[in-house]
């Protein structure tokens, strides 16, 4: 049961999908932040799944969107 709870256990935290205030604090920057990307995702390409009125983020998606050359609007 060790390795393969392990590897379940990767899987689910890999697919696991974020709160507003977690990839705030994940990535060490004001809530504001965060909700300033949801609102201009569009443009950005910033990585944000909407579910009704909810935000969430895969945590993958969006280090992969910082390191490949992300545009930050700045408004």
């Amino acid at each position: 049961m060790g390795e393969q709870q392990e590897n379940r256990n990767e899987m689910i935290q890999s697919e696991r999908l974020s709160t507003i205030g977690e990839l705030a604090d994940f990535l060490q920057v004001k809530k504001s932040w965060v909700y300033g990307q949801t609102r201009i995702a569009k443009r950005t390409g910033f990585p944000v799944i909407r579910c009704g009125k909810y935000v969430r983020f895969k945590l993958e998606d969006v280090l992969k969107w910082l390191n490949n050359g992300s545009k930050v609007v700045a408004r």
